[in-house]
């Protein structure tokens, strides 16, 4: 008897075009709108590129109330409204005269981001994968590196150059709009229990009249439950210091590498290199979830970031250019291990039952320790005029976040009969 095509495919695939539109269009493309607002309004970077940040703390702050608003209007309503939200969003910049404006709807970019992003896609695809749990977040984290591979082409090389900024803005809105939207409601189910089936496309579960003296299941913590582990805060303190450390390191390379003496077309190789590694990461770390415990993930993601520093910091201008392409990919390959980490860490811990609430709440650590990071190394290097002691404070977060992981210990339940 042929089996039928596991219908969880389908859900992500549609969550992995989600990550696309979101991931391409607004944190890998943004940069290319700099010049022409530059240009037209005499802006400076800074308060341009400030849009970014408001986008981050948006999508955090939004995070924890999305994963509530899924458990009680289901995430295919959510999908449709922040997906039509985030369309509104570029339109509205399109019409922007003031940068209080931009920043204003930046908000909206940042709303819609979090309501078709990797909070609810987590959350649904863990309840259509459960032994291949960590291959399906993998596959949805590559979409977050496809969108930076494919989209910034089409946006900085064809659309603004070709149709200007402005439409580009409406082009983007109207297409996140009229696509994502439609297929959220035709293609989402929450659990495959709606469809009458079971995660991973596997057979119906026997049923046996008697239960075996002593079960080990996973834990089923809602948020207060959870934040009363030991787990929870491990957790919290090891995903934040490596956040911080990680995106002041990723958003500073750049500039370092610039002032050792690197051209601009490599260090933008740099960039490229890093997204595809990226993508090639999460790939990795989904299909190691699989097989080992969540924290090893960031263990291994804080090693390989570490080596990569320390490439960093020896880097010469001087150096074969092969050194230059291994770093970035080692840098790539590490930063991809933190969405297969918060999603498995959170439901290995503590189960689906408040899954999009917990995810929403790292979610917000992520994103605002993110948008601290990049400002924390700028401050330092305007004190000192060397990004050396950025190095050194990276090396001490990633040695808290390596020391918090490790002390996880995964809460569970034990159930047994009477007798």
């Amino acid at each position: 008897m042929t089996r039928r095509f596991f219908y969880g495919y389908w859900i992500l695939l549609f969550f992995f075009l989600c990550q696309i539109f979101w991931n391409g269009l607004i944190m890998y493309s943004f940069s290319f709108y700099v010049n022409p607002l530059h240009e037209e309004f005499a802006w400076s970077r800074a308060g341009i590129m400030a849009i970014i940040t408001i986008v981050y703390l948006s999508i955090g702050v939004a995070s924890p109330l999305i994963g509530r608003l899924n458990s009680y209007y289901g995430e295919k309503n959510v999908i449709a409204v922040g997906a039509s939200l985030l369309g509104l969003g570029f339109v509205l910049i399109s019409t922007v005269r003031e940068l209080w404006q931009f920043y204003l709807f930046a908000i909206f970019l940042g709303l819609g981001s979090a309501a078709i992003g990797v909070v609810p896609a987590s959350a649904v695809i863990s309840n259509w994968f459960q032994k291949r749990r960590g291959w399906a977040i993998g596959i949805l984290g590559t979409g977050i590196g496809v969108g930076g591979f494919a989209v910034p082409p089409i946006v900085g090389a064809f659309l603004i150059p070709t149709f200007g900024w402005r439409n580009t803005c409406i082009i983007s809105g109207l297409l996140t709009a009229l696509i994502i939207t439609p297929l959220s409601l035709l293609i989402i189910k929450s659990k495959p229990a709606d469809m009458g089936l079971q995660p991973d496309g596997a057979e119906k579960i026997q049923k046996n009249d008697e239960t075996p003296p002593t079960v080990i299941h996973e834990a089923d913590l809602n948020l207060k439950m959870a934040s009363r582990t030991p787990a929870f805060w491990s957790l919290m303190i090891a995903l934040a210091a490596f956040t911080v450390a990680n995106n002041a390191i990723f958003q500073s390379q750049v500039p370092y590498l610039q002032g050792v003496g690197f051209p601009l077309v490599a260090t933008a190789s740099v960039m490229s290199l890093s997204g595809f590694g990226s993508g090639a990461g999460k790939y990795f770390f989904g299909w190691l979830g699989d097989h080992v415990q969540a924290k090893y993930i960031l263990v291994i993601g804080i090693g390989a970031q570490v080596t990569a520093i320390t490439m960093l910091m020896t880097m010469k201008s001087t150096m074969p250019v092969i050194i230059l392409i291994v770093y970035a990919i080692i840098l790539g390959v590490s930063m991809g291990c933190w969405l297969p980490f918060m999603s498995l860490a959170v439901s290995r811990s503590f189960g689906l039952v408040s899954y999009g609430v917990i995810f929403g709440l790292m979610n917000l650590i992520f994103m605002c320790f993110g948008a601290a990071g990049p400002v924390v190394a700028g401050l330092i290097y305007d004190a000192y005029q060397s990004y050396y002691w950025a190095f050194i404070l990276s090396y001490a977060l990633h040695g808290i976040a390596l020391l918090a992981i490790l002390l996880v210990r995964y809460p569970k339940i034990r159930v047994g009969t009477t007798t």
